[in-house]
């Protein structure tokens, strides 16, 4: 079947269609993310247009911050395109979407915390006196945090 598709691109081709390095769709390649490409007689990778299409699905997912191994989950899931009208399988894909909306919610409160901490350090730059040492650089030796971050940390 996939020879049949009259529309064939080189790697080069296919990553600047979608700016992905090379070593990036072999490495997909090899995962598994991708098939393995029609070759010429020459040995050249050929991809067709599934094959961009599912690479720039790929990319979606990741800027979705879908890990790999999640995509490879969703690929599953949606390789067979009837299975997609199945209320099951459109469970699970929804089930991993929430799964990461969660792991966001987390990884962002995660963030604030961060940014809350380093504001104090901040102002404390800002209010400290000429003898005094940089807050921030004593936070990073492992001096004392800043009472206003850990409280908040917790």
């Amino acid at each position: 079947m996939r020879t049949k598709e009259k529309k064939l691109y080189s790697i080069g081709q296919i990553a600047r269609k979608t700016n992905t390095p090379a070593s990036t769709i072999r490495y997909y390649e090899s995962i598994g993310l991708l098939p393995e490409p029609i070759r010429t007689p020459a040995g050249y990778r050929q991809y067709t247009s599934s094959d961009l299409s599912r690479l720039l699905f790929i990319q979606r997912a990741k800027n979705l911050g879908f890990s790999l191994k999640e995509i490879q989950q969703l690929l599953r899931l949606m390789e067979e395109e009837e299975s997609l009208k199945d209320p099951k399988q459109c469970q699970k894909i929804q089930d991993i979407a929430q799964t990461k909306i969660e792991e966001l919610q987390q990884k962002i409160q995660e963030l604030q915390e961060l940014k809350n901490t380093l504001a104090t350090l901040v102002q404390k730059c800002e209010q400290r006196t000429p003898r005094q040492k940089c807050p921030i650089v004593e936070s990073l030796k492992g001096a004392k945090s800043p009472k206003k971050a850990k409280s908040k940390a917790r």
